[in-house]
């Protein structure tokens, strides 16, 4: 198995459509994880963010798993992931996609004792934070290997 990763340190949404989505298309993936937007809160425009997940969307392939958003913890940016996430887990299961509930899992994680699962910046995940992250996609993902293996 090959596994190529598209991601990108601070990408937003529309960051993802314009650059990942065209090398996307050459690529043939069996498993396509989606994990975007959180960098969209820090100037959160919902008719702008609402635009941009649609085509997104549109743009990935109809066996991808798109993750909603971390929760921020605090702070009007959380309350912002909030509805962002709501956005996301409605048009991506309307559209078909498997969602995988980082929000959820994350915010289930809200205690003081989370400092070691963020970066230096305690915005990005560490090591640590990307396990509960794993954790989120963890049954879409298997789920996906069955559907493989069956087929």
């Amino acid at each position: 198995m090959r596994i190529v990763d598209l991601s990108r340190y601070g990408a937003r949404i529309d960051d993802a459509i314009a650059e990942q989505l065209p090398r996307l298309a050459e690529l043939r993936p069996e498993l396509v994880t989606v994990a975007v937007g959180a960098n969209d809160m820090r100037r959160f425009d919902a008719a702008r963010f609402s635009d941009s997940l649609d085509a997104l969307l549109a743009g990935l392939p109809a066996h991808a798993i798109v993750a909603d958003l971390p929760c921020f913890h605090f702070g009007p940016r959380e309350g912002d992931a909030v509805v962002a996430s709501r956005m996301i887990r409605e048009r991506a299961r309307a559209a078909g996609f498997a969602v995988a509930p980082l929000h959820r899992v994350t915010e289930a994680r809200r205690k003081w004792g989370a400092f070691a699962e963020f970066a230096w910046d305690q915005f990005h995940p560490s090591a640590i934070g990307y396990r509960v992250w794993e954790s989120a996609f963890a049954g879409a993902v298997t789920r996906r290997g069955k559907r493989l293996r069956r087929a």
